[in-house]
């Protein structure tokens, strides 16, 4: 198994014969827990850098605090799994993939004084 970039790609051989097989991240849907479900692509997401270089398509700000537990969301990331062989080089589409995990997320908010 080999990483390259983002992709995964795995290859193996048996004499003459050789397959390749490619997962490329498509995109991840963020589930904020709030009812905001953003959804971004690969590019968006490694343009972000932390600090005031937020992306603004793959952003969230909570606007309510958890009262009762964290919000309960959910993060997908979807995959495009390609192959190909000794038989035929291109590379094809052969599935889909989808994983989910679930994202709790606790919001709290801090007062301050300035004097």
């Amino acid at each position: 198994v080999g990483l390259v970039g983002s992709e995964m790609c795995i290859r193996d051989r048996a004499g003459p014969v050789w397959a390749s097989v490619q997962a490329v991240p498509a995109e991840i849907e963020w589930d904020m827990g709030d009812g905001t479900v953003l959804t971004c692509a690969p590019s968006e997401l490694s343009r972000w850098t932390g600090g005031d270089d937020v992306d603004p398509d793959c952003a969230h700000v909570y606007e309510r605090r958890s009262e009762n537990g964290p919000w309960s969301g959910r993060v997908t990331a979807r995959w495009t799994v390609l192959w190909r062989s000794d038989r035929d080089p291109t590379w094809r589409v052969f599935d889909t993939l989808a994983l989910t995990s679930a994202l709790p997320v606790w919001v709290r908010d801090l007062e301050s004084v300035i004097r």
